[in-house]
């Protein structure tokens, strides 16, 4: 009798994948394959073996994001990552470290162990994994200087990264940023310009090595790079020679995205009706306008200018007046300048 209820679990097991079980359904598209194992509702340790890695760090998405029929339930996305991380799957490791990272969401909150699956996911060559690598080094983020030894089952605490110089940090990031660059991710091209260009983790500053990979993101569509590489035409820098239309065409490319840098450069060129454009000062506010809304302080400054000056807007010394105070509330010095003796 003591063998039988032993044995029971695989026994109900066995007929629930031979009663309920579809065979038909490992044939079928990954979205139907996933709706299917939703439906059945059965536990997940009886459903994991028939799924592989992959499809598992799928069932963890449909779960994160309430796709497939399944309800959004963080937990039950935990639990699917969790299984396709530990089979070295690099995605589900991706997502493991999002969700210890953020916390919030699903109560995790753990630097220490996002930094862990993050670099697990990194090393297996996860684009946007190396990415958030290389923000963490140069940042100085990371391993906390006591590591969680018992709970994380280590038998000694890991160096901590705030430890580590500024320089061997900043080459670090360098490094996972390269990575990502090669695996074509446009954040990952922008972050290795960014360095070229500030010599950040670099032997040497240059911009032509950085409008290469800025060149690369750009033509990927990605507005940060579009619009470092409109200023780059329209200085005339690292690029040959100056390029106002190149660099309008650039700007606009970024603007329309919602890029805000890009649509106060805009702005710059209506007003001054270069690169093929008409001068228009009326377009150029609206450009202003659209950024000062998404509190990029130059652009407050510069429709505060327009609303003291009536020029493009209607003029409204009070309205100019609310968005020096916001750029200055930044830290932004012209607008600073403009509220000195104004109370």
């Amino acid at each position: 009798m003591r063998g039988y209820f032993r044995s029971a679990p695989r026994l109900v097991a066995d007929e629930l994948s031979t009663t309920i079980w579809d065979p038909s359904i490992e044939a079928a598209p990954l979205d139907e394959k996933i709706r299917h194992h939703v439906a059945l509702n059965l536990p997940r340790s009886l459903m994991a073996p028939s799924l592989s890695t992959d499809e598992k760090t799928k069932m963890g998405e449909a779960y994160l994001d309430g796709k497939f029929g399944a309800p959004e339930d963080v937990k039950h996305a935990i639990w699917w990552f969790t299984a396709a991380a530990k089979e070295g799957d690099a995605d589900g490791q991706f997502q493991l470290g999002l969700l210890y990272e953020q916390g919030g969401r699903s109560e995790l909150d753990d630097d220490d162990l996002a930094f862990d699956w993050f670099m697990k996911a990194a090393q297996l060559g996860h684009a946007k994994a190396a990415l958030v690598i290389g923000r963490w080094f140069q940042q100085g983020r990371g391993p906390t200087p006591v590591a969680k030894v018992e709970r994380l089952g280590r038998a000694a605490p890991r160096t901590p990264i705030a430890r580590r110089g500024e320089r061997e940090l900043l080459e670090e990031g360098l490094r996972w940023f390269m990575l990502a660059a090669q695996r074509q991710l446009p954040e990952g091209q922008y972050e290795v310009g960014r360095c070229y260009e500030s010599g950040q983790g670099c032997a040497k500053k240059t911009l032509e090595e950085a409008v290469v990979y800025y060149r690369m993101a750009s033509s990927q569509g990605f507005p940060p790079a579009q619009y470092r590489m409109g200023v780059c035409y329209e200085r005339g820098e690292g690029v040959g020679s100056q390029d106002w239309y190149q660099a309008v065409n650039l700007y606009r490319r970024a603007a329309e995205q919602g890029n805000a840098e890009a649509r106060v450069a805009l702005g710059k060129c209506l007003e001054r009706g270069v690169g093929g454009l008409e001068r228009s000062m009326t377009t150029a506010a609206a450009m202003y306008g659209l950024a000062a809304a998404q509190e990029n302080a130059e652009a407050q400054y510069l429709y505060g200018l327009c609303c003291e000056e009536g020029r493009g807007v209607n003029r409204d010394d009070e309205l100019a007046l609310a968005w020096y105070r916001k750029a200055a509330y930044q830290g932004y010095e012209p607008a600073k300048e403009k509220l000195r003796g104004r109370g």
